[in-house]
Formats: structure tokens, sequence, C-alpha cells
């Protein structure tokens, strides 16, 4: 039998979802009979609201579904409620992330939020794009939840400004490129030490990496510490930014086609993302297969 307060804790892209970024039928389908009988299963990802909750549209969480923990931790959503909460950037922190960022050459999308129901994202970002950038900006330029706004002086969004006021605080900074221009900017930030920097190779696409800056003691380790520190926690993972969440875990579990580092600290490694191997991983583990 599985541990009565065990709670499942799935990255997204790369593990729960599938190789064309959607989660499959028999996934759904699984999860959903699962957490209708009692199963409290969960996710933990890098991704906003506006695009986690039509991904996860097909699924039923059941009658009293956990948290979400979202945006690398710095975000938690009750998807029974809408409400959600979040951990911002101060304003001398971003003035320092907006230096580092230019000095490396990087024009960061800059997320902002505002505690309440409802929640929405407003990112902010100059008008001149790269092809990466403007890649990721047109998969999700028609989020209902998200809104993107092009300024020549976004900053004026974030940094104190009257206008500042009528918006919501920054909680994330997210830079795109190549490997070689992402990582050296991750060093360079890691060593100011007030920064919780998150970069790594895009699941989907081995050229584009990406790097994201949050306020120090946001990560989704800490997250899924914090909000389920009563609960076993069974966490599942392929990419470099789930390292330190399934460290966290009771139970670590790696697909089949994580990165190597994920592997070296799994305790199990399941099936590939496209066999639906974590959906079916809960459900043998909750018939104590």
């Amino acid at each position: 039998m599985s541990h009565p307060d065990t709670i499942y804790i799935t990255d997204l892209d790369g593990t729960l979802l599938n190789s064309e970024g959607r989660v499959g039928a028999t996934t759904a389908k699984i999860i959903s009979d699962l957490c209708r009988q009692g199963a409290k299963i969960t996710i933990a990802t890098a991704r906003t609201i506006a695009t986690v909750s039509p991904l996860l549209a097909d699924i039923d969480f059941g009658d009293n579904p956990p948290k979400w923990i979202l945006v690398t931790g710095a975000m938690t959503y009750d998807p029974k409620t809408g409400r959600a909460d979040f951990t911002p950037l101060t304003t001398d922190r971003c003035l320092r992330l907006d230096e580092a960022f230019a000095r490396y050459g990087l024009n960061p999308f800059v997320y902002t939020a505002k505690n309440g129901e409802r929640i929405h994202v407003d990112v902010y970002h100059i008008p001149a794009m790269t092809d990466i950038e403007r890649k990721f900006y047109e998969e999700r330029s028609e989020l209902i939840l998200k809104t993107f706004h092009f300024d020549n002086s976004p900053e004026k969004f974030w940094l104190g400004s009257p206008v500042a006021d009528e918006f919501a605080a920054p909680l994330l900074y997210l830079g795109m490129g190549s490997p070689d221009d992402v990582f050296p900017l991750a060093d360079h930030l890691r060593q100011a030490g007030v920064f919780y920097v998150s970069a790594y190779v895009d699941t989907y696409d081995s050229a584009v990496a990406y790097i994201e800056v949050f306020t120090k003691g946001v990560s989704k380790a800490n997250a899924i510490i914090r909000e389920f520190a009563d609960y076993r926690k069974v966490v599942f993972g392929d990419n470099l930014n789930d390292v330190e969440m399934l460290r966290a875990a009771d139970v670590a579990v790696a697909v089949k086609n994580a990165v190597d580092e994920v592997k070296s600290v799994a305790d199990i490694v399941i099936g590939t993302n496209d066999s639906d191997a974590v959906a079916r991983f809960i459900k043998r583990m909750r018939r104590g297969e």
C-alpha cells in the first residue's frame, strides 16, 4: 500500500508532457482517476498559470487539489479557489539585474503580477526581439492570462516610478539565447549572492538556453518543502532546474529522457515522457507494486 500522506509532484515539460508539449490522453485519464480516488498529485514548473491552465485542462485534480508550484517556485496557485501568491523582486535587485543583462547583451522578459484571485501576468520587453525571443512570444501571444507589453524603456513599469504604482511587482527576469550567451550571465549573477538563478538548455531545442532569475530563496525545492512539509514527497523531473527539487524529495524519480545530471540524483529512472511513464508509475505506486 502507498503511504497515506504521499504527494506526487511532477515537472511538466519533458516529464509529464510528451514531446509535443501536451498531456497525453492516457496520462490525463490515469491522473484524473487517481485524483478522484483521493491521490494527491500536483505540478512544479517554470511555467506561469497562463500556459499551465490550458495544458492541464483535461485533468481532474479532485475536489481538494494541492497547490500548484509555478514560475520555478516563485508563485503558488490554488486551483480550487483561483488564489495565487508570489515572492517579488525588490527595486534595488531589479536595478542590478537590468545592469547585468545589459552587460551580457541579453534583453530579459520581465514578468510582473499582483497577489490575488484570478491571477494575471504582465510581461515587459523592449520592442526589438531576437528570433528566439520572437518565437517564444508568438507561442504565448494569445494567452488569456498573460499580456505582453513592448516599450523602449520597459523598466519604468517596475522601478518605482509613478507608472509602476499602477502595475504589479516583478517576480521573474527571463532571458534566452544560445548556451554560450546564457550560462556566463548565470555564473555572474550567482556570485552576487542575492538571487536564485536557474539556467538550462531548452527541452525541445538544445541550441536554445534559458536563464530565470528570482529573488533569493525562490526555487522549486524550497516551495515544495514549504508547501508540503507534512507529506512524503515523490518527485518527477527531467532537466537541470529539477535537480534541487529531486534532492528535496523522499523519492526522486527521473524519466528516461532526463539529462544525466538528473538521472544521477534520482532514486528511480522510469520510462520516457512519451510513454505516460509518470502517470503509470504513480498508479503502480498507489497499488503497492
